[in-house]
């Protein structure tokens, strides 16, 4: 099996960028669309992804970028966890398990 990702912990300076790049639930979107309430859940995730991930006018980041891939790795992870606990999940994320050897 593969080793698990360690968790992304952001440092406060990190955590009050993200918070501020992110926008307020309610606040307008660049769309026009006013944002919809998230979960707590939700709203770690978005902050960790706007702390990892380069704001729109500096391009993409890499898929070799090792905090993204550590940042996919976690949310899959947390993901494939709560699809498992749901119980119809189960089944079909057994395709994406590796075979003991």
């Amino acid at each position: 099996a593969g080793k698990a990702a360690a968790p992304i912990e952001l440092s406060a300076e990190e955590a009050a960028e993200a918070a501020a790049t992110a926008g307020a639930p309610g606040e307008a979107s660049p769309k026009g669309q006013a944002d919809l309430e998230v979960s707590d859940w939700a709203a770690a995730w978005r902050q960790m992804m706007c702390a990892v991930l380069p704001c729109a006018g500096r391009g993409a980041a890499a898929a070799t970028d090792p905090e993204l891939r550590q940042l996919a790795a976690a949310l899959w992870k947390d993901v494939a966890a709560w699809a498992r606990a749901d119980g119809g999940a189960a089944r079909p994320l057994e395709l994406f398990t590796a075979e003991a050897e």
